[in-house]
Formats: structure tokens, sequence, C-alpha cells
């Protein structure tokens, strides 16, 4: 590899030099652990023609099970309208700029044949034809096949979340972050007042805060700040940063950091799953849907922010009746969990436990997902530019 890439050319030679699927296992290579990378190149490569086929009956009530299923997993009325205030489910369609209308798609994934699989069927209640590929089945009946062609960014994008989902899987959990990344978005001490610097902007505009910015800072001062997400952590306050005891925390570093036991990193499988796309079993795309709302919930339940007045009003009002069944998804509580005292600390260690094991299977079913992306993706060709 080093001779090729050094000594013939650089990446175009090499890529010229290679066979489709070895351009794409090179790849996989490059971010897979030695074991992991035995064990793949062991398996089978996915084959259009070896795959499992579903009637038109049964593909087709999957489909209308997951249009209605989603919905009710959500708490809304219609997802094609959300409220840009609501703290929840707002930070699902806004934070990972999906369109909801892909949500209601339904997919099988890689490796899974539709027999009679209709022009307005693409989508509406599947993907879009683009990702479609026709194969023949044992019975000779027309099917298709969702098959990945991934261009050569989002070939890149999938193995960087494959990289960062193994790494993940093989750290144990850290407890003991307690949450704390919305407290450091909003610490604003008296040195930074006094200079005249302004507050840092609330995320959450349409929710209040429970506690005095003096209790925030206190507890930003007093609590060892343990985040080990980037995304969060970017978004930190100035002051707060330095206050972070993980270090080197960037983009490009977020393998080697992201941890199980991360309540952002429960709510991120949602984001690998859509990423996906067609190619993810539109199952795991539900699972990881409810995981990310009951991440979300905990997330903001052990905020500064006040999520259950913010609720209450939500429920009394008209607008609720309008959009969603109820204020909260799932039926989960809003009770404050107070980060800020050492009962409810406890409290939020025993939450994220509980929410890591929840999210063990979730991951383990997208890795599985991505592989079959990658290997399918190697039997159609190299990444198009």
């Amino acid at each position: 590899l080093h001779s090729t890439w050094h000594g013939h050319g650089g990446p175009v030679a090499l890529k010229a030099q290679m066979r489709p699927r070895g351009w794409i296992l090179l790849a996989a290579c490059m971010l897979t652990p030695r074991p992991v990378l035995q064990a793949q190149l062991a398996r089978a490569a996915f084959r259009a023609q070896q795959a499992a086929v579903l009637p038109e009956r049964s593909w087709r009530e999957s489909a209308r099970k997951h249009r209605e299923e989603v919905p009710q997993i959500l708490g809304m009325r219609d997802v094609l309208r959300h409220d840009p205030e609501d703290p929840i489910r707002n930070f699902l369609f806004e934070y990972y700029h999906f369109r909801p209308k892909a949500l209601l798609r339904w997919t099988p994934g890689c490796a899974v044949a539709l027999e009679g699989v209709r022009e307005d069927d693409f989508g509406a209640a599947l993907p879009p034809r683009k990702h479609a590929v026709a194969v023949d089945t044992p019975g000779g009946c027309p099917a298709v096949a969702f098959a990945p062609e991934p261009s050569g960014h989002q070939l890149r994008a999938w193995l960087v979340a494959l990289s960062v989902m193994r790494e993940t899987e093989q750290r144990e959990p850290n407890l003991l972050c307690h949450g704390l990344h919305e407290w450091a978005m909003l610490y604003h001490p008296r040195t930074a007042a006094a200079r005249g610097d302004p507050p840092p902007a609330k995320h959450q505009k349409g929710v209040g805060l429970r506690v005095s910015q003096a209790a925030l800072n206190a507890c930003v001062e007093s609590v060892p700040i343990r985040c080990t997400h980037f995304d969060a952590y970017r978004f930190f306050a100035e002051g707060a940063r330095p206050l972070n005891t993980v270090r080197g925390l960037s983009r490009a570093t977020q393998a080697a950091h992201e941890q199980p036991g991360c309540v952002h990193a429960a709510m991120d499988l949602f984001k690998w799953g859509l990423k996906g796309g067609a190619f993810v079993d539109a199952e795991v795309i539900r699972e990881a849907l409810r995981l990310a709302l009951r991440a979300r919930v905990l997330d903001m339940r052990a905020s500064p922010y006040d999520l259950e007045a913010w609720a209450r009003a939500q429920d009394a009002g008209p607008r609720c009746k309008d959009t969603v069944t109820s204020a909260l998804p799932l039926g989960l509580p809003c009770a404050p969990v107070r980060v800020e005292t050492a009962e409810g600390r406890a409290e939020y260690r025993a939450l994220q436990r509980e929410l890591y094991e929840e999210s063990v299977p979730v991951r383990s079913a997208l890795i599985r997902a991505y592989e079959r992306m990658l290997e399918a993706a190697a039997d159609r060709g190299p990444p198009s530019a």
C-alpha cells in the first residue's frame, strides 16, 4: 500500500490499479481493526441473486405498518408538520437535517428483493427509484432490491459512521458525565459578565430555565465535566471548554473518544440510520428513533431547562391538539433529573445505564446494516466522483 500510494502516482493511480471491489475494501481496511477485518473478508459478499424474496402482499403490509408506527412513536398527528420550538422532536428534525417524508418510506434494507413493485411506489411507500436494481428470483417473478452505488463523498461518510460505531461498541460505558453538557453551553461566570460579555444564547428558545444563572454557574464550577462527545462539546460556552476533563475533542478524533454510555451517542444512532437511507431496514430505523427520543428526553430532563413546565403548558394549549398527541412522546416523564445534586446525579447514572443497555442491540444492528451496504456497494463497482 505504501509503495503504491507514494511511488506510483498517489491516490489516482492507486484507484486505477485496483479492481472495483478492492477499492472499497481498501477504504474499509483503513478504518477497521485487524481481527474484525479478517472476519469480514472471510464472509461472502452480497449478491443480488442471493437476496431473500418478499411477496408483494407481505412487503406492502410491512410498509403500511411502518407508515402508521412512525407518527405513533413520535406522538405526532402529522410527521410533515412540527413545532420549531419543540425541544424534543425539533431536535431530531432540525439538528439531524433530514426530510420527514423520508422517514415514512419503508425499506427492507440490502439483500432483500421485493415482488410486485410498481413505478409509483418509488418515492412514496418506498425509497426513490435510483436506489433500486432489478433482480432475478427463483420463481422467475420480476423483483427489485435496493443496492447502493455511493459517490466517493457518500462512501467516506459511511466509512466514518461505521468506524465511529465500531469503536464505540468496543468500549465500556462511561457513566460519569452526568449530562452537564447543556449546563456548560449556558455557563456565564461573573468574570465574563463583569467584562461586559453577553451571556450565551439559549439553544431552546421556547423553554425557560429551572435554575438561576448563579446556580447554573456553581454547578459547572463544582461538578467535574467529563464530556466525550464532540458535537456537544463544540457548543460549550467559551469559559466552560477549559473545564472539560476530556482533552483533544475534535471531528477528526470523534471515533477515538466516542463511548456507548453517552446520551448523544445513543441519539446519533438515529442519525447513522438516516445516513444509510434506503439500505437500512426500516425496523432498525424505528428502534433507533425510539432510542433517540428516550435519550433526548433524558437529555432535557437533566438540563437546566424547565422541561416539566414546558410540557404542562403544551398539553394545556391549543397547539398541542393540532400537531401532537401529547407534549412528550412514548409516555415519557418530564420531571427534572436534578444533576446539580448528588441524588440527582445518582438518578441520572441509573437512567443513563438503562439507555446504554437499550442502545447495544440498535448499534449492533446498524453495524451489520453498514457492513451489508459496503459489501453490496463493492459488488456494484467503484464509487462515482
